[in-house]
């Protein structure tokens, strides 16, 4: 790991931290780290040198500079080793708070993060596993490539669309909730001591 590798570690720690907590923070950088630990076993698995393990700001990556000649088996299983390692954590992780409650607290950020990553990179598009694993299906099949982008400019522009509108549906609920508690508000105000108003019998 070289200083400026360092640097940017502290940067994500710090930048987390201050943003969430600590717990936090800890708990997204080693699901990070545990991903590409999960690649890097496989990369020694498959006697490869590893070059460069690097963990960034939210990005991360395990870097051979030599050319690899795998089989499309040996691909999938080294670009899926990742997210297998997350998926692992989740597991290890619900087990841990299943049996021992008082560590919930603790290890919830590692299980939700471990989780996002899960899900993520086993999305097919671009430079994440899930894109690596779909082109490495697509080279053993012959298919087209040009599927593979035109997939991947629909999924893309799914996913906006399904952010843009969760975005939407949280933004109208938040609207109504603070328009709801502001007219709570209001009654308060007009009736301090909380008494039920006078009604002529």
């Amino acid at each position: 790991m070289t200083r400026n590798d360092l640097i940017e570690l502290i940067l994500l720690f710090t930048y987390l931290t201050l943003a969430f907590n600590s717990i936090i923070a800890v708990g997204c950088i080693l699901a990070m780290v545990i991903h590409e630990l999960g690649h890097a076993a496989f990369f020694k698995i498959y006697n490869i040198k590893i070059d460069k393990f690097k963990i960034g700001f939210f990005y991360g990556y395990v870097l051979s500079n030599k050319p690899m000649s795998l089989t499309c088996k040996q691909e999938l299983n080294l670009f899926f080793a990742g997210p297998l390692f997350n998926f692992m954590t989740i597991c290890a992780c619900f087990l841990l708070g299943t049996f021992f409650p008082i560590v919930i607290e603790y290890i919830a950020p590692l299980m939700a993060a471990s989780l996002i990553l899960f899900v993520t990179n086993l999305i097919p598009i671009g430079g994440l596993d899930g894109g690596r694993i779909a082109l490495s299906l697509f080279n053993k099949f012959n298919l087209n490539k040009k599927i593979l982008l035109y997939s991947e400019i629909v999924l893309i522009s799914a996913i906006i669309t399904f952010v843009n509108v969760s975005f939407g549906i949280f933004l109208f609920a938040a609207l109504v909730f603070s328009i709801d508690l502001f007219l709570d508000e209001s009654c308060i105000m007009k009736n301090p001591r909380g008494e039920l108003p006078h009604t002529k019998v």
